[in-house]
Order: C-alpha cells, then sequence, then structure tokens
C-alpha cells in the first residue's frame, strides 16, 4: 500500500515478500536541555508526547523555560524529543518508612516535588507464606503515595535480606519512579505503620549556569550538554533561557553548543537574545559574533529565530509574556533542514 507522506524525509514502501522490513531513519528528533519541575537529570529520555512529558517531569513551571518550549513542540506537531534534565544544588527529599528498624529513603531525583512523598508498610500476607517463611525471608510489603499527582506505588512482599530475590533496594531500584533505598539496609525488617508525615529536605537548588552545561568533567562523565553522547540520534537541538530571570543563555555557550551540533550533525535552534527589539538590534548582533550580545561563530549548524513570541502564561492567570521560540520553531526547520539533507545526498 502505497505511504501516504507526512513531511519531507526518507519513507520505505514495503513489497510483499519473506525478507525482513527495513526500518526508516528518523529525520526530526529535538534535543532539549535545561531545568525542570521533576525527572531524571543529566540523562536523555526518549519522549513521544506532551503527556509523557508531564508524567516523567512535572509539565509547565515557572522556573523552566523548557516545559514551555516542550509544550510549544508538540502543540506545533512535534512527534519525539530528547529531554536532558539539568539542576544546580537541588536535594532528594528523605522519609522514613515503617517502625522498629525503619526504612530510609530518598526521592528518586532532586527536587521539591519529593516533599509530598510519603511511605506506609504493612505485614499483612496470604495463608500460603507462613509466619516463619516472612520471618526468615524478612518480608514485608511497601507503598509509597506521591501527594502531589495522588500516584501509589506497590510492593508486595519485599525483603531486608540480603541476596533475597525481592531485596527492596534492587526492586526499587528497578521499578521505582518516585523513591530509592538510602543508606545501609536495616538488618530486621520494618514494622507496620500507617502513612507518616511528608518527606522533608528536597530542593530545587539554584537557576543552572553555563557550569551544568559544559563545566569541568561534564564532557568525561557524559553529563550536562554532554549527555546526549548517551543518545544514539538527535537532529535538532534546543536550549531555552535560562539566565537573568530565565531571559537569556551565556553567550560563551553558543558555540560550544555550535561545536557540539557540528560533531553529532545537528542543528541548534538558537533563541534571540531579549536584549534585541528590532531588526536593527538583530543585525548587529548577528555582526557581534561572539562578543557579549552575540550569538557565536558563524555555523553550517545554527539557525537564530527573531523576534521573540508574546503569548499568555497559564501559571500567571494568562498574562502575555516573552517566550523563547525555539519549541514552536522547530518544525518548520526541521522540514527544512530535512530538506537540505536529501538534496545534499
Amino acid at each position: 500500500m502505497p505511504v501516504t507522506p507526512t513531511y519531507p524525509g526518507v519513507y520505505i514502501e514495503e513489497i510483499p515478500s519473506g525478507v525482513r522490513t527495513i526500518t526508516g531513519v528518523a529525520t526530526s528528533i529535538t534535543a532539549f536541555i535545561g531545568r525542570a519541575f521533576r525527572g531524571p537529570t543529566d540523562e536523555p529520555i526518549l519522549i513521544n508526547n506532551y503527556g509523557e512529558y508531564e508524567r516523567i517531569f512535572g509539565g509547565l513551571w515557572n522556573h523552566s523555560t523548557m516545559s514551555f518550549a516542550v509544550r510549544d513542540f508538540y502543540n506545533n506537531g512535534g512527534s519525539q524529543a530528547v529531554i536532558v534534565r539539568l539542576h544546580n544544588g537541588g536535594t532528594e527529599a528523605e522519609l522514613n518508612a515503617g517502625s522498629g528498624s525503619p526504612l530510609a529513603l530518598k526521592a528518586a531525583n532532586v527536587g521539591v516535588w519529593g516533599n509530598k512523598l510519603q511511605a506506609r508498610v504493612d505485614t499483612t500476607f496470604p495463608p500460603s507464606i507462613t509466619s516463619e517463611q516472612r520471618t526468615e525471608e524478612k518480608l514485608f510489603n511497601l507503598y509509597i503515595r506521591d501527594g502531589e499527582t495522588e500516584e501509589v506505588e506497590t510492593f508486595l512482599k519485599v525483603s531486608a535480606k540480603q541476596g533475597h530475590p525481592r531485596q527492596v533496594d534492587k526492586v526499587l531500584e528497578n521499578s521505582s519512579q518516585l523513591v530509592r533505598v538510602t543508606g545501609a539496609i536495616p538488618t530486621a525488617p520494618p514494622e507496620a505503620a500507617d502513612w507518616g508525615g511528608n518527606a522533608t529536605g528536597g530542593s530545587d537548588g539554584s537557576a543552572i549556569t553555563q557550569a551544568e552545561f559544559t563545566g569541568s568533567g561534564k564532557e568525561a562523565n557524559k553529563e550536562g550538554l554532554y549527555a546526549l553522547e548517551n543518545t544514539d540520534l538527535f537532529n535538532l537541538l534546543c536550549i531555552p533561557p535560562y539566565k537573568d530571570d530565565n531571559k537569556d543563555i551565556d553567550f560563551g555557550l553558543f558555540d560550544d553548543a555550535l561545536g557540539y551540533c557540528q560533531k553529532r550533525r545537528a542543528m541548534m535552534i538558537i533563541d534571540s537574545p531579549s536584549g534585541w527589539k528590532n531588526k536593527t538590534d538583530a543585525k548587529e548582533g548577528i555582526d557581534k559574533g561572539t562578543a557579549d550580545g552575540g550569538v557565536g561563530s558563524p555555523s553550517t549548524n545554527g539557525a537564530v529565530f527573531f523576534p521573540r513570541l508574546m503569548m499568555p502564561n497559564p501559571l500567571k492567570e494568562n498574562q502575555i509574556e516573552e517566550f523563547a521560540p525555539c519549541g514552536a520553531r522547530q518544525i518548520g526547520i526541521g522540514v527544512a533542514r530535512t530538506i537540505r539533507y536529501h538534496v545534499a545526498q
């Protein structure tokens, strides 16, 4: 059956046969790097819709221009995005589960979101599990609740016994989106206790800086900008403003990011600096290059968009605010780049 093209790219039409099918290569994956309300840090996470972003990274957040850019990306027809969450000095919330010998837990990642976590322990098991087996295997049931979303994770028949197939720290590491064990597992399992108080100590940290993208050790450790080394493919890069009250990015980051895009054969979508108010400012800013107020050295792997967007902010009663356009403008540049790439081939 003929393929119906939806955007320029490489399309595969299969002819019925016994030969294995050919999988097309994606040509419109956009990487976003910045702050988020919650979620894994310094790790590229592939998402396919904004609902996934809300579930993993917490949705719109006033301290995260990235959250608005990702929303705009999907509102304008985006399909796949790679998200890298950064933080500057954030901490994980901590809490205890159970009584007697409580199990020490911490939030799965940094942020104040973890301060709404609660834990419950019970030791009620079906008749097939004898009291002797429960004692020998140090079994208990653990429940974790996120007070923000009301999500509850349930872990039945976990164990405080080292080497047990259901050893609690291993189970949480592999199955929980909310918590991890911190420190050593108590030698005795925690005793039953109802939902306790909220976790404490979680913080979002300070505004991120250029150091969180390309600082000392970031490239070697595949963190910050270089966390994208852990993803196979991205075509477009968006770094929304993060400094000066989320108005700009450090001009020194432009060349690092453009150089990395050249290495990965990707294109960086550059948001015009907030100081550009008219076409004269834009022309002079382009001519400044790497000087303050410019947008880096000339590069075939970058495109600057001017002006910025004026849109309502749903988190501030729909007050009209200025937003960086990199998310909303990704689709057009993605199509243009795809055309150029295939013509060049």
